[in-house]
């Protein structure tokens, strides 16, 4: 994930009241490691449809497990575009 992905998921993705516990800036510490470019290493990575960015995806190996995080665009959330995840559920099954 690049640096300006990170700034516009962290930035501009602000979810309805209901969800807001998701906005970036309600965990002070996820906010600057997210902001963080050696925090987000090689374990954050951008998912888009085409060329547009709808959903970021965090894979971390910790011990015998994978820690995965998954946020989606609040306004495809919103429109119950949630597709995409069912490919990330086959990628998942198949190449792990």
């Amino acid at each position: 994930m690049s640096q300006q992905e990170a700034e516009e998921i962290s930035l501009t993705w602000q979810y309805d009241a209901s969800y807001d516990f998701y906005n970036m800036e309600e965990d002070e510490e996820d906010l600057v490691a997210f902001l963080d470019e050696k925090e987000r290493g090689e374990f954050v990575f951008s998912v888009k449809d085409e060329e547009e960015l709808i959903a970021f995806l965090m894979i971390e190996q910790m011990g015998d497990s994978m820690d995965l995080g998954l946020g989606m665009r609040p306004d495809y959330w919103s429109r119950k575009r949630c597709h995409f995840l069912k490919g990330c559920d086959v990628f998942f099954k198949k190449e792990l």
